[in-house]
């Protein structure tokens, strides 16, 4: 009996150490705690929505910010979700990733311009999709009516060459050299400032005087059109004419005609 108690005891005291030898070792994982990825929400900066604005080279800067940091990254990719407008020639994306243990990033939409008038059409960008990970988030789009200025003159006589100049500070800074019926010039990128157009009487062998008629417009259905008067009109004996102006003011253009009166804001 004695030893079979003494062998018990000598468990018991084995049994304690392995216990004591244990609890010394050091765990890998103290310290850390588990992280999960939660659903935060998502807020874009500028706001998404329908803007118009003058063709010209334009970059937005896109920011997406998370309400908490993430474990992975969280794409928002830039897709485009209109039929007008092409990748490359129209516009240019550059897609958000926000990183993990980040809470913002940013991207770039850039809408370029074009030197020919293309009328009025429509891009629209959607940022990111129903499948944006780890976010409680529904996708949202940009969309920008994108607008052409220019103006053109016409006359009775197209047997006549008459040509069209943009003039600022006494110099031409665009003109039409064709015997065209019509001759466009483009308003758009101009910088902010006070532009003349004169029409120029160029060929014919009688003193004919041509009353000219001028179109301003900005290619969505809103054009400002006037006729000048006889008096105003174009002859061999007035051959350089002014037929009317615009002013430029941060992208806002108001036509005005040969007199000064203004045609409105386009």
């Amino acid at each position: 009996m004695k030893l079979i108690n003494k062998f018990k005891y000598a468990l018991s005291i084995l049994g304690a150490s392995s216990l004591i030898l244990m609890s010394c070792e050091q765990d890998e994982l103290t310290g850390l705690s588990p992280l999960k990825a939660t659903n935060p929400g998502v807020s874009i900066s500028p706001d998404p929505g329908s803007f118009s604005m003058i063709e010209q080279d334009t970059t937005i800067e896109v920011t997406i910010t998370l309400s908490e940091a993430q474990i992975v990254d969280v794409p928002f990719y830039f897709t485009h979700t209109s039929e007008e407008g092409v990748d490359g020639e129209d516009f240019e994306v550059q897609s958000v990733v926000v990183e993990k243990g980040s809470t913002e990033g940013v991207g770039y939409i850039t809408l370029i311009g074009s030197a020919t008038p293309q009328g009025k059409r429509s891009i629209s960008i959607a940022i990111g999709d129903n499948q944006v990970a780890n976010t409680n988030y529904t996708p949202q789009t940009f969309t920008w009516d994108v607008i052409d200025y220019d103006a053109s003159i016409t006359w009775a006589d197209c047997d006549t060459d008459i040509d069209l100049y943009l003039v600022t500070s006494g110099t031409a800074i665009d003109g039409s050299f064709t015997v065209d019926c019509v001759e466009p010039v483009n308003l758009e990128g101009l910088p902010n400032g006070e532009y003349e157009l004169y029409a120029e009487y160029w060929a014919g062998d009688d003193s004919k005087v041509h009353p000219v008629t001028v179109e301003f417009s900005n290619n969505n259905g809103e054009n400002y059109l006037y006729t000048q008067s006889e008096d105003d009109a174009i002859s061999v004996d007035n051959p350089f004419a002014l037929i009317g102006s615009v002013v430029v003011n941060n992208g806002s253009y108001t036509a005005f005609d040969g007199d000064g009166n203004s045609l409105g804001a386009m």
